[in-house]
């Protein structure tokens, strides 16, 4: 069975104001932790990832799956999983990605369902819309791959991609690639009588053909994957780990017993093999979507990066919820946090976990000052107890 179909369109996105939360959705994209970070998502049975890398200084890929719950019109509620690689060449990568998260979240949010004529038209005037709100933010300063995967309690489950993260369906035979690259070699191979070695020999060939917040209009795919592909899930992928990992990274994504450990097998293995790009991945169960209208009284939105939970409810505080592998431990935090560096990281541990004394993280500074070969990371025990070295 195929499971590519692909539709063509062009789509005019509605200009809207701007809603107050969508400040804190930015700041809490660009709230990353300074090296790895996974975070399980066992409410759409799913996980979503990020790391730096081993060479470079910044992480400018944003990643994130989104969840909103409209419990007066069930229609409206949907899941997200989405990737935006910044990229590097370009001054403003890393706010590009941020934008258009934000941007193609904000738009799903406001928008009705019935006002789309399907899912796919619904998804790519949301991307439409972040491709016009980054550029007209940034003026072309800034550019970044878009690959999303989103699924509703109506209509057909499908992603939309731009640029070379890639969306991946995970079935029973394997892994298989949904989406298609937009780079200068794509483009050349789907004309004819051109070999590929000629293509791979170009110094171009990896060069993107189109990306969110160049200026100009762009050519979206809905990818409508064939179910039978997509029956144990759907991956969305930088180019950092895809490419980094070649053919190991399906057999990761065949084998791996949950979507958590697939995200962090992958991310992990990207830096074994050199972490010479930032990687990020967002993993999710196509079968997420079922019931979760019930039990919530009014519209909420969940957010869940690498570095943990953002829940925004228009009725109560935001809440940010640091989860960790082993064990989980909240803390509320009031105002958006910057990036940790490794040097800061252990002094602002008290003021994220009050249970941990300063008695702690003094110790814990001290040895950290006899080991300066890597960093320390904290995992706090549930019984309050000196946190401990992994």
């Amino acid at each position: 069975m195929n499971a590519k179909r692909k539709t063509e369109m062009r789509t005019a996105p509605l200009p809207r104001p701007a809603p107050e939360w969508l400040n804190e959705v930015k700041a809490w994209l660009d709230c990353l932790p300074s090296r790895t970070s996974v975070t399980e998502v066992p409410e759409l049975l799913g996980a979503v990832g990020s790391s730096t890398g081993s060479v470079r200084k910044t992480n400018e890929d944003r990643t994130c799956i989104a969840k909103f719950v409209d419990p007066h019109r069930p229609e409206n509620t949907f899941a997200l999983a989405i990737v935006c690689d910044g990229i590097g060449g370009l001054e403003r990568g890393g706010d590009a990605a941020t934008l258009a998260i934000a941007a193609t979240i904000e738009y799903l949010v406001g928008s009705d369902q019935y006002e789309h004529d399907s899912n796919a038209v619904r998804l790519s005037s949301a991307i439409s819309y972040a491709n016009q709100v980054v550029y007209e933010e940034l003026h072309g300063a800034g550019g970044t791959t878009l690959c999303c995967f989103m699924m509703s309690p109506v209509g057909y489950p499908m992603g939309v991609s731009v640029g070379d993260s890639r969306l991946y369906g995970l079935g029973a035979d394997g892994l298989l690639q949904l989406s298609v690259d937009d780079t200068i070699g794509q483009e050349l191979a789907n004309l004819r009588n051109i070999r590929t070695e000629a293509i791979e020999a170009l110094e171009f060939s990896d060069d993107l053909s189109q990306f969110v917040g160049s200026g100009a209009d762009l050519r979206l795919d809905a990818h409508l994957p064939e179910l039978e592909s997509i029956r144990n899930g759907v991956i969305v992928a930088s180019d950092g780990v895809w490419k980094m990992l070649g053919p190991t990274f399906p057999r990761i994504a065949k084998n791996s017993p949950s979507m958590h450990e697939l995200v962090r097998r992958g991310i992990q293995a990207s830096l074994w093999c050199g972490g010479l790009d930032n990687a990020s991945l967002a993993a999710l169960g196509t079968n997420a979507i079922d019931g979760q209208v019930a039990n919530v009284s009014r519209n909420t939105l969940w957010i869940w990066a690498p570095q943990g939970l953002l829940r925004l409810d228009p009725e109560r505080d935001t809440v940010r919820i640091a989860r960790f592998s082993k064990g989980q431990h909240s803390a509320r935090v009031s105002e958006p946090r910057p990036e940790i560096s490794r040097e800061e990281e252990v002094t602002t541990l008290p003021e994220l976990f009050p249970h941990l004394t300063e008695k702690t993280a003094s110790a814990e500074r001290t040895r950290r000052s006899k080991r300066k070969k890597s960093p320390i990371r904290l995992q706090v025990p549930q019984d309050g107890r000196n946190a401990k070295k992994p």
